[in-house]
């Protein structure tokens, strides 16, 4: 490097002395006066380009991160021990670098370079660097040389440093790498020419003597020896913990002659693995979403499958020995786009992945909704060529891929998803039937159960040695016998044990009562689910329906709907107005389409019984309709207001407003008062206008505070909708 260039100050921080120019007055070209400033500039642009020394670090770290304990000052000694062939491939690194921010610079971009992402610096790397010196500005070749031009032109007159030359530290480091890494390309030149002593040949009519590598007396340098690194067996996950990370909030919905969602091809992907290999199919293949680059969990299986898809459509990329191929009946370019990116993304992380993709020979497609079924299908066959052959096929059969084998799958899993559930109620009904039946009446005086406590025995309390030598000392507690009769029997027994003793009995009804309401949810969200696959209505349909109305989606929105659909007629209304919309497509077969304005038809809407504000049960008689319900009022009047949540069933009644941004407890389902009460809250108003939303019949009083405190919001006690200019619509129209 040029002697002016080397010391990098600010302009005007040193002396010309200091930077290696003469005091004397000496005729240099103008080009060359101004270069100092320039460098300084180019070098604060350079500052975030490593050098080759640093790429060489930085790649040793990756596969040996004890270096790091290796001094800083040291860390440089290491690359300048390489030979010129070993170094060439770290000078290309940071060449490449130094190029891509030569050209970013050049272009006229102002943000700076360590702010971009990965691909976009990527689209600056050069394809070539041959002609780097020649297209590089005259301010920017004098720093080539320190981004390692003469290793990358001419590796073979580089000088190196002998082991016996370095410190004692970088030595033995070198020496670990070396016995580490043998299989690495710098390995081989390094332990070729490490040995050989370093020759130069003076210059023609020089003086100079040869310079002969210094050596300590008594220092000898052991000749190295490359051992096999013993590698460590691979570790595999568990088939079962990897299935439910994949499937890990996705519904479980059977495969059906529609259109299929990323959890159906994963679970029938799962499936066939399964079938091949049993629960240790991880050992075997790696089932992974070529768009999610988190769904490895730990999978480390050599052959690997992955779902590719665009917006409409599903196909599969097979990895095996280093080949990529892509099977697809449609050959689909956003697929085959994607599987060039994810087999980029494995070379870089180090997979042993050979040029690039290549598409097999599919049959072709004849339907829009059967890629996803083609999918699972091309798997199985796939798998079934490798076990026989060990060839990875570039062709699949059109007899064995076609309309048979898509139905096929779609019959098996409906009987698999019928079987499950079967098998969950099975199971629910036997534990269930598995709750301990304790006797609710006390022994008779005489009996043989007479020495039995009427009380639960207690567990056992570790006790510490000097309370078991105490025990021995102690006499034993005596034993309370049992009553003869039940104490209710006797009117002089007091009222607080005759409560204590019938307690359990009441313990029991309430276990029994909460195990068949644990039974009837699940039931209730089974037949959801069951009317949603007869209406082909899938979890990414209710989703697009609450983005589309522009409706927010709280954890467990999707339960609820399902839980709601299942339950008897009107017994569990929902609120949520996309929820209503997908409810009419379920049950009436109609078109997903969002309530257009907030008035309802007086024709459409369900009668309001009068409302009950005293405490109690309905009669057993009483019709459904013959009370004001909270949930019904919602669903008609409210559906843009509130939304419904896991306890809006429940005793608590409680509600998510929407203007409120917050959960709002009635605390009753057939009195309208503590709505009304609610709605008259500045918050609530103040909310309804910032949503747009009609304002109640009643905003022109003054409006209240949640805890009943009557506020004036207006200092002259003019009401909010005057105020804002907002028009009061009735009741009966405000939804």
């Amino acid at each position: 490097m040029p002697s002016h260039v080397a010391p990098i100050r600010p302009p005007g921080h040193a002396s010309n002395t200091e930077v290696g120019v003469s005091a004397d007055p000496v005729a240099v070209k103008p080009e060359l006066q101004a270069l100092p400033a320039l460098a300084f500039r180019v070098a604060d642009i350079l500052e975030t380009v490593r050098l080759p020394w640093r790429c060489f670090w930085e790649g040793l770290l990756t596969y040996a991160s004890d270096l790091q304990q290796l001094a800083p000052d040291l860390r440089r000694c290491l690359y300048d021990s390489l030979p010129g062939p070993a170094r060439f491939e770290f000078a290309e690194l940071a060449l490449m670098e130094f190029a891509a921010v030569m050209s970013y610079t050049l272009a006229g971009e102002t943000r700076p370079w360590i702010s971009l992402g990965r691909e976009s610096k990527m689209q600056w790397i050069p394809k070539s660097l041959e002609d780097l010196s020649e297209s590089a500005p005259q301010k920017w070749k004098p720093w080539l040389s320190k981004f390692g031009w003469d290793d990358y032109t001419s590796p073979g007159g580089v000088r190196h440093k002998l082991l016996c030359d370095l410190d004692p530290a970088v030595a033995d480091a070198m020496c670990q790498c070396c016995r580490a890494f043998p299989d690495m390309s710098w390995v081989h030149s390094f332990k070729a020419l490490q040995e050989l002593p370093l020759h130069v040949e003076p210059a023609v009519g020089s003086s100079l003597p040869k310079r002969e590598p210094k050596r300590e007396r008594g220092h000898t340098v052991e000749p190295m020896t490359l051992k096999a690194v013993k590698k460590e067996p691979k570790t595999y996950p568990s088939g079962r913990d990897v299935a439910k990370l994949l499937l890990r909030n996705m519904p479980n919905s059977p495969i059906l002659k529609s259109m299929l969602d990323i959890g159906q091809v994963l679970r029938g992907c799962l499936a066939v693995a399964r079938a091949f290999f049993g629960d240790e199919w991880t050992h075997h293949v790696t089932i992974v979403s070529c768009g999610d680059l988190t769904s490895f969990h730990g999978q480390v299986a050599d052959t690997l499958f992955g779902v590719l898809y665009s917006d409409s459509h599903w196909a599969l990329l097979c990895v095996h020995e280093g080949q990529g191929v892509v099977f697809d009946g449609k050959r689909n370019p956003v697929c085959w786009n994607q599987a060039a990116a994810f087999l980029h993304h494995l070379k870089e992380a180090g997979c042993k992945v050979s040029g690039s993709q290549q598409k097999a020979s599919c049959p072709q497609q004849p339907d829009e909704w059967s890629c996803g079924h083609r999918v699972i299908a091309a798997m199985d066959l796939i798998l079934d060529s490798l076990q026989v052959s060990g060839v990875l096929p570039k062709k699949l059969d059109g007899n064995m891929l076609n309309e048979e084998s898509v139905q096929s799958i779609i019959d098996a899993s409906v009987k698999s998803f019928a079987k499950q559930q079967v098998d969950a109620s099975g199971a629910a009904k036997r534990k269930a039937e598995q709750v301990p039946k304790k006797s609710l009446m006390p022994a008779a005086a005489g009996s043989e159960d007479c020495g039995v406590p009427s009380t639960p025995p207690r567990s056992k309390a570790r006790v510490s040695a000097s309370q078991a030598c105490d025990d021995t000392m102690t006499p034993p507690r005596p034993v309370r016998p049992a009553l003869a009769t039940s104490p209710a029997s006797n009117a002089s027994t007091p009222r607080a044990l005759v409560a204590k003793t019938s307690k359990p009995k009441h313990e029991k009804q309430n276990g029994k009562a909460q195990c068949q309401s644990a039974l009837t949810k699940a039931g209730k969200i089974s037949k959801g689910e069951a009317l949603c696959s007869e209406a082909r209505v899938a979890h990414k349909d209710f989703q697009k329906e609450h983005r589309r109305q522009d409706v927010p989606e709280p954890k467990g929105h999707w339960r609820l709907f399902l839980e709601s659909l299942g339950a008897p007629s009107g017994s569990m209304p929902l609120s949520c107005q996309a929820c209503l919309t997908m409810q009419r497509k379920v049950l009436h077969g109609q078109q997903a389409q969002p309530v257009a304005s907030a008035i309802v038809p007086a024709a459409s809407q369900s009668v309001l019984g009068p409302e009950v504000r005293s405490r109690g049960r309905p009669k057993k008689d009483e019709a459904r309709d013959a009370r004001w319900r909270l949930g019904t009022y919602i669903s008609q009047h409210r559906s843009k207001v509130y939304q419904q949540c896991s306890k809006s069933w429940s005793k608590e009644a409680k509600y998510y407003c929407r203007p409120c941004e917050r959960h709002i407890k009635f605390s009753s389902h057939t009195c309208k008062r503590k709505v009304e009460k609610h709605e008259r809250s500045g918050a609530h108003l103040r909310g309804l206008k910032r949503l747009g939303l009609p304002l109640p019949e009643g905003a022109d009083k003054e409006p209240e505070s949640e805890d009943s405190d009557a506020e004036s919001e207006d200092a002259e006690g003019q009401s909010l909708a005057a105020v804002c200019g907002l028009q009061v619509v009735p009741v009966s129209e405000y939804k």
